[in-house]
């Protein structure tokens, strides 16, 4: 849908064309109950007016929110943090949807039965004020992520190629000398990042714990050629803690799957070997997937795609706020699930198959609100 529009239109998606409908409906409606309820002569068909109006403005904000969450999962290279703000967002928007759609089915139900009752329409004038507070809440954070936080702004071509071009500069200063805990970053805002060496195996044990009791994964020789990363030969099943506990959340991972066959999972809220939340690859199928492990239950699937994946390196993320989780492959969001907010637990990797992985880098950054 979004590539339509960008294709017949100068807009980037549906979002900015149709969220202005619900902002001039709603108090259009709140007003037009007000007056019916204060005017005797005008009553009827100012109330009959009000119900047609509500009930616009309720569908107008089904579809500014549909059509929101289609551009949130189009936006590429967006930070953690206003991932964060545009969940935001979109929570205030689904709080406004459902307001005004109750309001809208009463109105209806008012019209049919009592369209003149002054007290009905005086009510619903004043509810539809608070519902006019909603998106006036509603448009002012998605007015932020514009004007303060530049989604869905282009940006200058050079930008991001003057990013990347720091990037294997930085790979590169990673030199394998001292123990694995040496490449292993913590901010003061306790994000980590970790990138390690080929020679890092004592990693197993320490920096990545298995939670599953039994270890099925060792660390392979280095290779000669200079492999970046940490090669990991897997015979099973077993989950790989980083230390430390997270609550919202964002776990980056750049990944070489080539030699490896079965599901891969970057974990988040990890609880134990059989409760956490993951963004799973599949390999060599490249079905990707939001899922739930719940011990003693089946694995909870909250949505899935599929993808082909590179010879080379893969770059994955999860992103886990509130109920809000997505999952994000090269950059790009291809996964949206909801869920109720998971307790604060541990990340890491799920390795289940054989083969052999190579973790080039863990990037986990926590959401501050």
């Amino acid at each position: 849908m979004n590539e339509w529009v960008a294709q017949y239109t100068s807009l980037p998606n549906l979002h900015p064309a149709v969220v202005h409908f619900p902002i001039a409906l709603v108090p259009l409606a709140a007003l037009l109950d007000l007056a019916a309820a204060g005017s005797a002569m005008a009553r009827g068909w100012l109330a009959r007016a009000g119900a047609l109006v509500w009930v616009l403005a309720a569908l107008s904000a089904g579809a500014a929110y549909w059509a929101g969450e289609q551009a949130a999962d189009s936006l590429v290279g967006v930070g953690p943090q206003v991932q964060a703000r545009i969940g935001t967002h979109s929570d205030w928007a689904l709080y406004t949807l459902w307001s005004a759609g109750i309001l809208a089915a009463a109105r209806l139900a008012v019209a049919f039965r009592r369209p003149d009752h002054r007290g009905a329409l005086a009510l619903a004038g004043v509810l539809g004020l608070g519902v006019t507070a909603l998106v006036l809440r509603t448009a002012d954070l998605g007015g932020a992520l514009i004007y303060r936080h530049a989604v869905a702004v282009a940006v200058p071509a050079s930008a991001p190629g003057d990013e990347a071009a720091t990037e294997p500069a930085a790979s590169a200063a990673t030199a394998d000398l001292g123990p694995p805990e040496s490449r292993l970053r913590r901010t003061e805002d306790g994000a980590i990042e970790w990138r390690p060496a080929p020679r890092d195996g004592e990693a197993l044990g320490t920096l990545l714990e298995p939670l599953s009791g039994k270890s099925e994964v060792r660390a392979s020789s280095p290779a000669a050629g200079g492999r970046q990363g940490l090669a990991l030969t897997v015979s099973g099943r077993t989950l790989l803690a980083l230390p430390g506990s997270f609550g919202d959340v964002q776990v980056d991972a750049e990944l070489e799957l080539a030699g490896f066959e079965g599901a891969v999972g970057l974990a988040h809220h990890v609880q134990g070997p059989d409760r956490a939340g993951l963004l799973r690859v599949t390999v060599p199928a490249g079905e990707l997937a939001l899922v739930t492990l719940r011990q003693d239950e089946a694995p909870k699937v909250l949505d899935r795609d599929r993808r082909t994946l590179p010879d080379g390196p893969v770059q994955l993320g999860v992103y886990a706020v509130g109920r809000h989780l997505r999952g994000i492959a090269g950059g790009e969001t291809v996964l949206h699930g909801h869920e109720p907010a998971l307790p604060d637990g541990r990340v890491g990797l799920l390795l289940d198959g054989r083969g052999e992985v190579t973790v080039r880098s863990i990037i986990v950054t926590p959401i501050q609100h």
